[in-house]
């Protein structure tokens, strides 16, 4: 067993396992300001949230288990490929990918039709082979969720929960995934013209390049804020 990834801001500790010739993913969540709803809740919120996305259409890799920990969620999953990054994507190389771009727009596209909640982190988008699968299940967004966390907040952390939480759904989504290539690299800024005029192709009523990139920096900056002040959507 190997172990990828420490606790990270948003309390996810991630293990590598293989099971015969299979290698599994135990994903274990700890939540934070959430935890006061009961881990019950949130993993009945979790796999609500899993059931809506894959019974419209998004591909999700297979759970093998999930279960309650102590003061974890966790859950085993199959490991289905790799990211962009894994598969070398940079700044001097982006064009080369621009099949792989087109096929996670295509889950954009689903997401969008059925006005579904979506955390559109280019990480969160694992390649095996040409099939694109989603990988990120936490938090559980959901109006639901959403509420009882603003609930949670008061003052300015309130309004910066409220502003994060409305970027993972609808028109927000497609500048939140062109923002968060900032918040893995800085320099990602030069891949906006190609990225933009990708996303044109698909969605042909998009906002202006100008006013695309503008919501972009909007929302990134909102969550380098959010991020900075140590406040969880967990």
């Amino acid at each position: 067993m190997s172990e990828l990834k420490k606790y990270s801001v948003i309390n996810t500790n991630i293990k590598e396992v293989k099971r015969g010739n299979k290698v599994f993913l135990i994903k274990s969540y700890k939540p934070i300001n959430m935890k006061v709803y009961g881990l019950k809740w949130i993993k009945k919120k979790t796999d609500e949230y899993i059931e809506g996305l894959v019974n419209k259409g998004v591909k999700m890799p297979q759970i093998q288990d999930s279960f309650i920990d102590k003061d974890k969620i966790a859950y085993i999953v199959e490991k289905v490929g790799e990211n962009l990054f894994d598969k070398g994507f940079n700044t001097f190389n982006f064009k080369n990918f621009e099949e792989d771009m087109l096929a996670i727009l295509n889950i954009f596209k689903i997401v969008k039709k059925n006005n579904l909640y979506f955390d559109p982190h280019p990480k969160n988008f694992v390649f095996n082979n040409k099939v694109v699968f989603y990988v990120d299940f936490f938090p559980p967004y959901s109006y639901e969720y959403n509420e009882k966390r603003v609930s949670l907040s008061e003052g300015e952390e309130r309004s910066i929960v409220e502003k994060n939480l409305s970027y993972f759904k609808g028109k927000y989504l497609l500048p939140h995934f062109c923002g968060d290539f900032l918040n893995i690299n800085r320099d990602f800024s030069n891949i906006f013209d190609w990225l933009y005029e990708l996303i044109l192709s698909v969605f042909p009523d998009i906002e202006n390049f100008d006013e695309f990139v503008k919501i972009a920096n909007k929302i990134r900056n909102t969550e380098d804020i959010r991020l900075e002040r140590k406040i969880y959507l967990i």
